[in-house]
């Protein structure tokens, strides 16, 4: 039995999810589950909670009750709480954990008997063999009039979609300040050499800092705000995303995903780093095109590349 804990928001639950499911595939004969309960208890609100089975019909892996939990690993409802436990005692047999977040783990499928796993499996080396799997779990359903309306229109003209993600990253030490305007500004020019006549989808938390600070970067070339994609439907932004031709992404799981799950072989350009800290970050696919910006130091003990 093996079972992968889901935590976060829906681009981590992604990461975890699929994750489980390369699990599945390397252990044919093993059963695989995943672990949700901090989603149920005690108040874990992050985004719009656990939203995989509501978001992909296809996703089929089981839940693994308490009693199967506790075999494993230490059950404690509380996420927050289970955190400090994790913290203070020490690994349980069966538990394997992900020290960086960012980086590839090949010992994680090693291990033929049971396994309790902890963290985010956020390196694109676990996910590159298995995409053609991953992306027939991941399918979208039917979308609604607005959202087809979007892909109509994505599939029409030269399609850019840029990901903003404000919100939580303006004041997060770990995020903040890796997808600048400096960003911006060379991502976009860099397409605009690459691509004829496009046109850009911008999708953020923060609508009213795109239309001041990356508007003017565009210039008079065509931009198309997706604003119709809020509280329960917001995953929608990143199944709009996998339509576009060409995508602009930022650190963030979200508009990751949106751009794996992409199937336009258009250009996707990424961040260097996904985080400021010192240790290997794996995120980025091989094939995208990685922009360098640098920034001052703000927090000594974090490493800006």
């Amino acid at each position: 039995m093996k079972i992968v804990n889901i935590m976060g928001g829906l681009g981590n639950q992604m990461f975890q999810y699929a994750f489980a499911e390369t699990l599945r595939i390397a252990f044919p004969h093993e059963d695989i589950y995943i672990d949700t309960h901090h989603y149920k208890y005690n108040g874990y609100k992050i985004h719009q909670g656990f939203e995989i089975y509501k978001v992909f019909s296809n996703a089929k892996i089981p839940v693994a009750g308490w009693s199967k939990v506790a075999k494993l690993s230490y059950y404690v409802p509380n996420f927050w709480l289970s955190r400090v436990v994790r913290k203070i005692f020490p690994m349980r047999k069966a538990e394997f954990r992900d020290r960086m977040h960012y980086k590839y783990y090949p010992e994680a499928y090693e291990n033929n008997g049971d396994g309790y796993y902890d963290g985010y499996w956020q390196s694109a080396k676990y996910f590159m063999p298995y995409r053609d799997h991953i992306l027939k779990v991941y399918q979208h359903g039917e979308p609604n009039e607005y959202n087809k309306q979007m892909i109509d229109m994505m599939n029409a003209c030269s399609s850019v979609g840029i990901h903003v993600r404000r919100g939580d990253y303006k004041t997060s030490p770990q995020f903040y300040g890796i997808c600048n305007q400096e960003y911006y500004n060379k991502a976009i020019q860099q397409m605009k050499t690459k691509v004829d006549n496009p046109t850009f989808f911008i999708f953020s938390d923060d609508v009213d800092y795109c239309r001041k600070n990356i508007a003017p970067i565009i210039g008079g070339t065509e931009i198309i705000y997706i604003t119709e994609n809020r509280g329960g439907n917001s995953y929608w932004d990143m199944l709009l995303m996998s339509h576009c031709k060409n995508l602009i992404i930022a650190n963030s799981s979200f508009s990751w995903w949106g751009a794996f799950l992409n199937n336009n072989s258009g250009i996707i350009m990424s961040p260097t780093h996904w985080v400021n800290r010192n240790e290997e970050q794996e995120t980025p696919m091989e094939n995208w095109i990685k922009i360098c910006t640098v920034r001052l130091v703000k927090f000594p003990e974090l490493c800006y590349y």
